[in-house]
């Protein structure tokens, strides 16, 4: 017979991240100390020490090295932790380093942003055997938001009358970085060589890539089929 679960008892979780060297969350004490307070809203409970590796850019499939993935298990079996709650600021391949967009000069391709740069999407349909390359048309969404706060309040009371006085002085900033298709979004598509009496069925997408015979183009403004 086996016990029904706890409704009461909080999943247990560790936190591990892995953050850029310049991140300035390094300098502080408890540099995940937002992500915990938020796990604890959410109703987690953490233990034990948060992981935490320093790098620039992810590390294969796994994005920690293979040390602190060691490190990360270890600490999900002393602690008994049955969730990891991740935190990844970390750039793809090209991010931040080559605006690979802008070196092809795609028309109607808007400057990209510094935080953005990176290689285009490259998307392959009809027939073929390459599905396509590239990096992600999704962000890089950075979220910087923050809120300080102070209030108080004083009550006087005198005989049947009360008075109520009070204040608050507030700074909240919403920062969100990102958007997407900031890279772009390039489609091929084998019709642009199959024959004109088998659309569907001949063609290769790869050589309308080579032919630069794009089925559609998509940025941050739109897109545009031809």
């Amino acid at each position: 017979m086996t016990e029904a679960p706890d409704p009461e008892r909080r999943p247990i979780a560790v936190l591990a991240a892995a953050l850029p060297r310049q991140d300035q969350r390094l300098d502080l004490e408890r540099p995940l100390g937002e992500l915990a307070a938020l796990a604890d809203t959410a109703g987690v409970e953490v233990r034990g020490e948060s992981i935490i590796q320093r790098r620039d850019r992810p590390y294969g499939a796994t994005s920690l090295g293979k040390g602190t993935v060691l490190r990360l298990q270890e600490a999900l079996e002393a602690t008994g932790a049955e969730l990891v709650i991740f935190d990844n600021d970390l750039k793809t391949a090209n991010n931040g380093i080559r605006d690979v967009s802008g070196e092809l000069g795609i028309v109607g391709m808007p400057p990209v942003a510094e935080a953005a740069w990176g290689s285009p999407q490259v998307g392959m349909s009809g027939v073929g055997v390459v599905a396509g390359w590239g990096e992600s048309t999704e962000g890089p969404f950075i979220n910087r938001s923050r809120t300080y706060q102070i209030f108080n309040n004083l009550s006087w009371v005198r005989g049947n009358h009360s008075f109520k006085f009070g204040g608050e002085i507030a700074n909240r900033r919403y920062n969100v970085i990102g958007n997407q298709f900031p890279r772009g979004l390039l489609q091929f598509h084998s019709r642009a060589t199959a024959l004109p009496t088998n659309l569907n069925g001949s063609g290769d997408c790869t050589e309308s890539c080579t032919l630069a015979s794009t089925f559609c183009t998509t940025g941050i403004c739109g897109s545009r089929h031809s």
